[in-house]
C-alpha cells in the first residue's frame, strides 16, 4: 500500500535516515492513488531529504500542482525564493529585486499515524516587492547570455544553477557539442552541451571554466495565468512584450501560449511575468494556425534538470549524445553507439569499432536470434540481417 510507504518514509526521515525515507516516498509517489493533499504532503517531506535548492523548488511546485491551496508548500517555496534573491546593485538607483531578510523555514508539519498533517502553520513568509518593468529589464539583462556557435544563429540563455549551468533551446544548440557563451559584452567563455530534450525544445549548457553565477527569482505559480503580461529579454538587452494567450486547445502542461509573434534572435529568452518573476523560456515553437509563439514553463525546466542530475548520480560515466540529446551508458560497457538512437558517439567516431560482447545487453542484442552469417543479434527485417544484410531463413 502506498500509504504504508509514506508512513515508513516519514518515520525514516524523522529518524535521520533521509536516503531510505526518500526511496520510500518516491515509491509511493509512483502510485496513482496518491493524489491531492496526500501527494502534496508526501512531496513536502521529500523536499526535506535534500539540501539542493532546485530539488526543493521542484518538490514544492509539484506539491502545488497536486493541491494548489496547500499553505505549507506556498510558505516554504516563498521562503526559499525570498532567501536566495540576488543582492542589490551598488549603483544609487533602486534595486530591481530588493532582498528581504530571510526568515528561517519552519519544521515540517506534524503528521498523524495515517500520514496526514496534524496542524498547518498560518504565518506566511515575507514577499519580495516586485520592481517596474524598466528596472527589471536593466537589472536582468546581464544575467541573459548570448549562445553562439549553433547551427541556427545566435540565441539567448540564462543560468538555472549557481555553478554555471545554463538553459537554452535545442533549436539554438542543434547537434553541437560545444558552443560559445557570451556572459557579458566582450567576455566569451566556452560551454559544453550536457543534455537536451527535443520534445520540449530544451538544452542545458555547462560553462567549461568554473564560475559562480546568479539565478533569477523564480515564480511560485504552477501555471501562467490567462492574460498575464509577459516580458522576454534577449542577450542584447532588447525586450519582447506580450501576454499569456488563453486558448481552448489542449496543450502539454509544460507549454504556455503567448501573443509574441516574432523573435529577435534564435530563441532561449527568459520570460518574466508582471511581478518580474521568471516564468519560463521563449521558444520558436508556434501554433499551426497562427504565428504566436509558445513558452516553456520554468517548472518543466527544473524537472528536466532534476532528471539530468539523477541520471548522472545513477551512472557518472554517461556521455552526451548530440544526435538525440540523451545521456548514453555505452562507455560503461565499452560500447560505441547511443542505445537510444543508434548514432556513433563522439568518443568513438575516429576509432575502429568492433562487436563488444558486454554491450549486447545494453543494445538489446540478446533479445533475438543470432545471424548465421555474422553472429549479430541486432535483428532481422523480412529475411535480411540488419547488421550484415545476409539472407536469413526464418
Amino acid at each position: 500500500m502506498p500509504f504504508r510507504d509514506i508512513e515508513q518514509g516519514i518515520a525514516a526521515i524523522q529518524a535521520g535516515k533521509k536516503e531510505e525515507g526518500a526511496r520510500l516516498l518516491r515509491i509511493a509517489l509512483r502510485n496513482e492513488l496518491v493524489t491531492g493533499n496526500v501527494r502534496a504532503v508526501t512531496l513536502i517531506w521529500l523536499a526535506e531529504t535534500s539540501d539542493d535548492r532546485q530539488f526543493k523548488i521542484g518538490c514544492y511546485n509539484d506539491a502545488l500542482l497536486a493541491e494548489p491551496g496547500n499553505e505549507q508548500a506556498k510558505q516554504r517555496l516563498g521562503i526559499l525564493l525570498a532567501a536566495t534573491l540576488p543582492p542589490a546593485p551598488a549603483a544609487p538607483a533602486a534595486p530591481a529585486y530588493p532582498a528581504p531578510s530571510a526568515p528561517q523555514p519552519a519544521p515540517p508539519p506534524r503528521y498523524s499515524e495515517s500520514g496526514y498533517p496534524a496542524s498547518v502553520a498560518t504565518t506566511m513568509p515575507i514577499t519580495p516587492q516586485p520592481a517596474n518593468s524598466a528596472q527589471a529589464a536593466q537589472h536582468s539583462a546581464y544575467r541573459v547570455c548570448a549562445v553562439i556557435g549553433g547551427p541556427n544563429g545566435a540565441g539567448s540563455g540564462f543560468f538555472i544553477t549557481r555553478d554555471g549551468l545554463l538553459a537554452t533551446t535545442r533549436y539554438v544548440v542543434g547537434s553541437a557539442e560545444t558552443v560559445t557563451i557570451e556572459v557579458e559584452a566582450g567576455r566569451q567563455v566556452s560551454g559544453r552541451v550536457v543534455r537536451s530534450y527535443s520534445e520540449m525544445d530544451l538544452a542545458f549548457v555547462m560553462l567549461v571554466a568554473p564560475m559562480t553565477t546568479e539565478v533569477m527569482p523564480i515564480t511560485s505559480a504552477a501555471q501562467v495565468a490567462d492574460n498575464t503580461t509577459l516580458v522576454a529579454l534577449t542577450a542584447s538587452g532588447q525586450r519582447l512584450t506580450g501576454r499569456q494567450r488563453p486558448t481552448k486547445r489542449l496543450l502539454a502542461p509544460h507549454w504556455f501560449p503567448t501573443t509574441i509573434e516574432k523573435l529577435i534572435d534564435a530563441g532561449g529568452n527568459p520570460v518574466f511575468d508582471d511581478r518580474n518573476y521568471l516564468v519560463g523560456m521563449l521558444t520558436r515553437n508556434s501554433s499551426r494556425s497562427s504565428q504566436h509563439l509558445f513558452g516553456l514553463h520554468i517548472n518543466a525546466i527544473l524537472r528536466a534538470l532534476e532528471y539530468y542530475v539523477n541520471e548522472l548520480r545513477a551512472d557518472a560515466n554517461r556521455v552526451y549524445c548530440p544526435a538525440c540529446g540523451g545521456l548514453s551508458r555505452a562507455p560503461s560497457v565499452r560500447g560505441f553507439y547511443c542505445e537510444y538512437c543508434g548514432t556513433v558517439l563522439p568518443h568513438a567516431s575516429e576509432i575502429t569499432r568492433f562487436p563488444v560482447a558486454q554491450a549486447d545487453t545494453l543494445y538489446g542484442e540478446n533479445n533475438v536470434s543470432a545471424c548465421p552469417h555474422c553472429g549479430s543479434r541486432s535483428g532481422i527485417y523480412g529475411d535480411r540481417c540488419l547488421r550484415c544484410g545476409g539472407t536469413v531463413k526464418i
